[in-house]
């Protein structure tokens, strides 16, 4: 997925949270990468990875789409169409058409089911793969 970041926030432990945005919306999540350092209006291809598994009613919710990324108070929330389920309850969500991330689930979920799902924004960490 490609994001452009737009605010680079500094925590504790030097622990650095972004704040970016992709063709979804705007999100804030941390950098999960001590060698690469991000830098403000720079594109970056990136992985996403959600530190949460799935329970319907308590993160995760029905949705009717359409996808996008967001984040208030500290919650990042996430709408995406499930695009398949493996035999280990891992799910494979599709937040854009370049964008598919793997979550753990701990809720039955069917293929084609839009869901939104609100973690705190320390649970969705981006890995850089490449700067534009």
């Amino acid at each position: 997925m490609k994001v452009t970041v737009k605010e680079i926030h500094r925590q504790q432990d030097d622990v650095l949270d972004v704040v970016f945005s992709c063709a979804s919306g705007e999100g804030r999540a941390r950098w999960a990468s001590g060698e690469a350092r991000p830098a403000v209006n720079v594109s970056y291809d990136i992985e996403l990875d959600v530190d949460e598994a799935i329970v319907l009613g308590k993160n995760a919710f029905p949705d009717a789409g359409p996808a996008q990324i967001s984040h208030d108070d500290g919650v990042g929330s996430l709408t995406a169409i499930v695009d398949s389920i493996d035999s280990d309850q891992v799910a494979f969500l599709k937040l854009q058409p370049d964008a598919l991330f793997m979550i753990e689930t701990e809720s039955e979920l069917e293929p084609s089911q839009w869901l939104t799902l609100r973690v705190p924004f320390e649970s969705l960490r981006i890995t850089p793969i490449s700067a534009h």
